[in-house]
């Protein structure tokens, strides 16, 4: 019976043995299983690997690093052969790094693998990094390490946004000829290929298809001799799951050593040793082991800061307490302060409503007594200058008579002395009463008004008509005034402006008229020299405050303005124009608005 069962026993394990061997030695790979397929490198490691595992029969899986890490998790693969990224974006499955890959031309397994950009030679755009930002970029597929991943990364390490660098991203594939068709059409700006296409293309004596393109973010380095627009990361590696017997792990090793004596120059199977390259750009990125960077859990957030969650409440609850009691005395002690600052506020309102009345009265009084001196003192050579002016002209028209002589220009001459003699004499009158405060209000045209004041303008200070540009509304402003009083202080105004615009680098003096708000608003300003803002300002604190002596006059004709104005319930003000010098605003209060009183 005994025998039977160990027949039988031994019989099962022969028949399992013969299941597990027939079942094939599954190899997936992305790059490595694809581009590589055919080459002498990539055949005699699959022959060093299938050695090692013989009987077993191998079978090679090419597929997207999607399905690449779907065979890992699902542990369908019994080794991988792919890009470092594939190893750590899976280190949490247990996989493990055996051997490493070297080049020709990139000696060193830390440093073998990553991309370059090119754009078209003649692209006259493009010529650095910065300068593709907003462009369309033509790369291998979505996702992938030697391609899309890599530039992220550089653009990250340079400062910018990799996510919303590119206006727009292509996915061509792996064939670079549809990459370099895409750049050549114009359907993107720029492509990514391979770091040591182009060097290896040459290096076979093929034709570099990169002749007639240019590279952005040129980088030279000590472990390769290929140009790239971004750091070198390892070579591919030979990846073991963790259900792979460490004999049969040190099998394909042995193997692998021996068979790197078979490679062709340059390639072999080494053991790398720095992995914090790919560690970092998936870190920064916040993708494959990092992708958790990107979003956190309220209750992970709570677990992490829970301590000090704590500890922040006590101190709101006792900042809560404190300002609550703080509050309370200050409010009380504010209301007392407030009390005591009202009472200070009252005596000061009404200690300057009181000085304010003071110094109106003190400067009312002293213009009107200089407007009275000034009537007197100029009244009677006034009155000899007519009185000249008649007997001349008499004594021209007799001997006119007597002579036979023609003395019409003369007496044209005396006339127009005349005329303007009794117009100094009626701005003599109308000074005198203002002095004596004697004024007459009737609803009269401000447009006429001023339009009467710019023809005496002419005619009193003999300008050219050019001197001044005016504007006046075709619709009548009407105000209740003493028309001869507004036109000796538009007058005034004039003048000071004239006097200002002389002395500037030319002379020109405007003067607008409009409605605003129901009101009549008189500009008058010119091309004299600028003014500082204290200039300004000490002509505001003139019109303000009681008339004194200052530096280049009396200021007796802004106090006499500014008290016709007054009367006129009206307001004056002062600006700097955009010229530099001074603006004169008055504004009046209109009599008819609309057509009614």
């Amino acid at each position: 019976m005994k025998k039977i069962i160990n027949g039988f026993l031994t019989v099962f394990l022969i028949f399992a043995c013969q299941i597990v061997l027939a079942e094939p030695f599954k190899i997936y790979g992305a790059d490595f299983t694809g581009d590589e397929k055919g080459s002498e490198f990539y055949e005699k490691t699959i022959a060093a690997i299938q050695k090692a595992v013989y009987p077993r029969e191998v079978s090679t899986y090419s597929t997207d690093w999607r399905g690449l890490d779907h065979a890992i998790s699902h542990k369908e693969a019994d080794l991988v052969i792919a890009g470092a990224a594939a190893y750590r974006r899976n280190i949490h499955s247990g996989l493990r790094d055996l051997l490493t890959s070297t080049a020709p031309l990139s000696p060193d397994p830390d440093h073998v693998m990553g991309s370059v950009i090119y754009v078209l030679a003649q692209d006259d755009r493009i010529f650095s990094l910065k300068d593709l930002k907003g462009k369309i970029l033509g790369t291998n597929k979505q996702g992938a390490y030697r391609g899309e991943l890599t530039v992220l990364k550089e653009l990250y390490d340079q400062g910018y946004d990799p996510y919303h660098f590119f206006s727009k991203t292509l996915y061509l594939g792996d064939d670079v000829k549809a990459r370099l068709k895409a750049l050549e059409e114009g359907r993107v700006d720029a492509i990514v290929l391979y770091a040591c296409f182009a060097e290896n293309k040459r290096a076979k004596g093929e034709p570099d298809p990169t002749e007639h393109l240019r590279v952005i973010n040129e980088k030279r380095n000590p472990y390769s001799a290929c140009v790239t627009s971004t750091p070198l990361y390892p070579g591919f590696s030979i990846l073991i799951p963790p259900h792979l017997d460490v004999t049969t792990v040190n099998k394909i090793y042995t193997e692998l050593e021996k068979a790197n004596k078979t490679m062709p120059k340059g390639y072999e199977w080494k053991i790398a040793s720095d992995f914090t390259l790919i560690d970092n750009l998936y870190r920064d990125l916040k993708i494959g082991p990092f992708a958790h960077l990107n979003s956190q859990t309220m209750q992970e957030f709570f677990e992490k800061y829970k301590n000090y969650f704590f500890i922040g409440l006590l101190a709101v609850l006792f900042y809560i307490y404190h300002s609550i009691r703080i509050t309370f005395l200050v409010r009380r002690r504010t209301q007392q302060l407030q009390n005591s600052f009202d009472r200070e506020r009252q005596l000061k309102d009404r200690i300057q409503t009181i000085d304010g009345k003071y110094q109106a009265f003190r400067s009312k009084q002293e213009v009107s007594q200089l407007c009275s001196a000034v009537a007197h003192d100029m009244s009677q050579p006034l009155s000899s200058i007519l009185l000249f002016a008649d007997t001349l002209k008499q004594m021209l028209s007799k001997k006119e008579k007597d002579l036979s002589v023609d003395f019409s220009k003369e007496l044209g001459a005396i006339s127009k002395i005349e005329m303007r003699a009794e117009k100094l004499n009626s701005i003599v009158q109308l000074v005198r009463e203002f002095a004596k405060g004697e004024t007459v209000l009737e609803h009269k045209s401000l447009n006429k008004v001023i339009g009467s004041t710019i023809a005496d303008f002419f005619a009193l200070h003999s300008v050219d008509q050019t001197i001044l540009t005016y504007q006046l509304p075709k619709k009548d402003l009407e105000v209740y005034c003493s028309s001869d009083q507004l036109e000796l202080a538009v007058m005034n105004l004039l003048k000071n402006s004239l006097r200002a615009a002389q002395s500037g680098l030319t002379t020109h003096v405007f003067l607008t008229l409009e409605e605003k708000d129901y009101r009549a608003v008189l500009k008058i300003w010119d091309t004299g020299p600028k003014i500082s803002e204290e200039t300004l300002e000490a002509i505001r604190e003139k019109t303000r405050g009681r008339t004194t002596i200052q530096k280049g006059g009396l200021g007796l004709g802004l106090g006499i303005v500014r008290s016709i104005v007054s009367l006129h319930s009206g307001t004056i003000s002062f600006e700097i124009s955009p010229l530099g010098g001074l603006v004169v605003v008055v504004e009046l209060p209109l009599s008819k608005v609309n057509g009614d009183e």
